[in-house]
């Protein structure tokens, strides 16, 4: 029987680590052809020509990508905005939840290292670890963080899993350090009640601001491979947010779902409909003043900031909702997710 791990050095009450999921947006060319590269291979290209196609994409689709690059010189860099997020959100669960703590927030970005993160976690004790994709529909991007995160969990610890429907939870103990911990994956925020209620209430201040009577929400080009789950889940979602609006106001809007061209994707042989398509159809029927949401863009980025207000330009008909670096009412709602498997979590203990 191996003799039991010390305990010696960590605190009785470890509290609760939070990893904020995304990999951010290239600075430089440099990094431009790192990303697309990545890019590529989560979309499935062989490892050995990712590197040629992110070269050969820069070379023929990158206009659209220089002018990100270029534009982003004007607003707060990514890695700022998330420093600043962390900062804030572990300051609002302090406050929001305190039996919970002590808390650490952490964000990661393409460079990150998984491996020497997760050990300084696991090697300063947690209770609790919760990774949070900051990309509101679960995607590659995510899978590809997630896929690379258990692989280090897996080799530094040993895992029980526990049943769940809807989020991946599951229970580790170090096999080097005194410590043992739930780690929770919350991979698909958008779809959750606390951020559905957020986005409708961001409408509702617009509609008020500005006398609109419409919606548009506008997504990403889908992947080919699961473009019809796609479309229907963010369909879903904007039937959601559009009747958590109903309920606040008792103001029915119409609304339609649009798709563009994102920064980093080649250009689409399907046919989908644009944001211009749906005003159209929402000018035939007598709308007058439309709201244009990126309903999966929770932080300014390159297509809040430069695709989507290249493509909105000149129409005074058309108002853009862009994210902001300091929001707090969506940083309020990423905490009380947060509590909420807290609890959840809570409860499971008391039962083992």
């Amino acid at each position: 029987m191996q003799a039991p791990l010390p305990t010696e050095g960590l605190p009785a009450n470890a509290g609760t680590t939070i990893m904020l999921l995304h990999k951010g947006y290239p600075n430089n060319p440099a990094e431009a052809l790192q990303h697309l590269a990545s890019h590529f291979q989560e979309s499935g290209v062989p490892q050995i020509l990712t590197s040629s196609m992110a070269e050969l994409y820069w070379k023929k689709y990158s206009t659209d990508l220089h002018h990100c690059i270029d534009n982003s010189q004007s607003y707060p860099s990514f890695e700022d905005t998330l420093t600043h997020v962390s900062t804030n959100l572990q300051s609002i669960l302090a406050n929001f939840t305190p039996e919970f703590g002590p808390f650490r927030v952490h964000f990661t970005s393409l460079d990150t290292s998984f491996e020497d993160s997760i050990t300084d976690i696991i090697k300063n004790g947690t209770d609790s670890l919760f990774l949070v994709s900051l990309y509101p529909l679960y995607n590659k991007r995510t899978g590809s963080m997630l896929s690379r995160i258990n692989d280090v969990l897996q080799k530094q610890t040993k895992t029980k899993d526990y049943p769940s429907e809807d989020i991946a939870r599951t229970s580790h103990v170090s096999s080097k350090f005194p410590t043992t911990f739930d780690c929770t994956r919350l991979v698909n925020i958008g779809a959750m009640s606390q951020i559905v209620h957020y986005f409708a209430e961001k409408i509702l201040l617009r509609i008020e601001d500005c006398g609109a009577d419409s919606v548009i929400f506008a997504v990403p080009l889908p992947d080919i491979r699961i473009s019809k789950a796609y479309c229907e889940q963010v369909t879903s979602i904007s039937q959601r947010i559009v009747y958590s609006l109903l309920e606040r106001s008792l103001k029915s809007v119409d609304w339609r779902v649009a798709f563009y061209k994102s920064w980093e994707q080649l250009p689409s042989t399907q046919k989908y409909p644009t944001i211009h398509d749906q005003v159209k159809h929402l000018r035939k029927y007598g709308n007058q003043t439309t709201l244009i949401l990126p309903l999966l863009e929770l932080f300014p980025g390159f297509d809040t900031e430069t695709t989507l207000p290249k493509l909105v330009f000149d129409h005074e008909d058309l108002v853009l909702v862009q994210p902001i670096t300091d929001d707090k009412a969506l940083l309020h709602s990423i905490a009380d997710m947060i509590k909420s498997e807290l609890l959840t979590i809570s409860q499971i203990r008391s039962y083992d």
